[in-house]
């Protein structure tokens, strides 16, 4: 996905000895080591509302280097939290559903997309529009539904996948190739900043799923789990839109 959005970045493949968080984590601690490192994508979840600091790495590595994006998919199951999407310096990516182009309407929800809100990582960067007072999955979102997923050439074939592990290297991308203005423009002393800067940015910056479809039950606020205006949980603030930034 990566290679998709921007042909000519450069991508550094860390490999985790096994699928365990502890192996995971030391591999995001070898890739934050790297001075040339501008984000970090992780399509995978497990666990959720555990505290980030089991496994400080990846908020550690947010705040190293100059800031680096930690982003993380919010998991495909629909309404219910994923490590390390809910840690407080993780940018969670939840998933969208394209529509056609003739529609006017250009992303809705992806039913699948995971969300809620942590009692065990604080918000960090969020505002208070999330209603939670931890940490709330997501913060954006990008395009996830199998259905209207992205091709993949395999051995002269061609395939179609989706789901949150898509969502999460297109943003992590974003991230990169807006590195330079995130960094110029947030403050030295702030540890989140490719996610202190997502949220500073205008709603004009963002494509808003806004249809009112719902990823699960939610009891306690219903933009936990359905789309609304602004900020909502399956798809955060929406879509960026690079056009908007550079």
């Amino acid at each position: 996905m990566v290679n998709a959005i921007c042909p000519t970045c450069t991508i550094n493949l860390y490999l985790a000895n096994t699928a365990s968080f502890p192996d995971l984590s030391a591999a995001v601690t070898s890739a934050a080591a790297s001075p040339s490192v501008s984000a970090i994508s992780n399509s995978y979840g497990g666990g959720g509302n555990t505290s980030g600091n089991s496994y400080p790495a990846y908020n550690n590595a947010a705040g190293s280097n100059g800031g680096i994006a930690v982003t993380a998919s919010s998991g495909d199951s629909g309404y219910g939290l994923s490590d390390p999407a809910d840690y407080s310096n993780v940018i969670g990516v939840g998933g969208t559903t394209l529509a056609s182009a003739t529609s006017g309407v250009g992303q809705t929800i992806w039913t699948g997309a995971g969300s809620g809100c942590s009692t065990n990582n604080a918000k960090s960067y969020q505002t208070s529009v999330t209603n939670c007072s931890g940490k709330a999955v997501s913060d954006v979102s990008a395009v996830a539904n199998p259905s209207t997923g992205v091709a993949v050439s395999f051995n002269g074939n061609w395939y179609q996948f989706g789901g949150t592990s898509v969502a999460s290297p297109i943003i992590a991308t974003y991230m990169a190739l807006t590195s330079q203005t995130w960094r110029a423009q947030t403050a030295s002393s702030v540890a989140a900043k490719a996610a202190t800067w997502l949220w500073s940015l205008s709603s004009a910056s963002f494509i808003d799923p806004k249809d009112g479809g719902s990823n699960g039950r939610c009891t306690t606020s219903i933009w936990w789990c359905h789309t609304v205006t602004g900020w909502d949980g399956p798809t955060g603030l929406g879509t960026p839109m690079p056009g908007s930034v550079f």
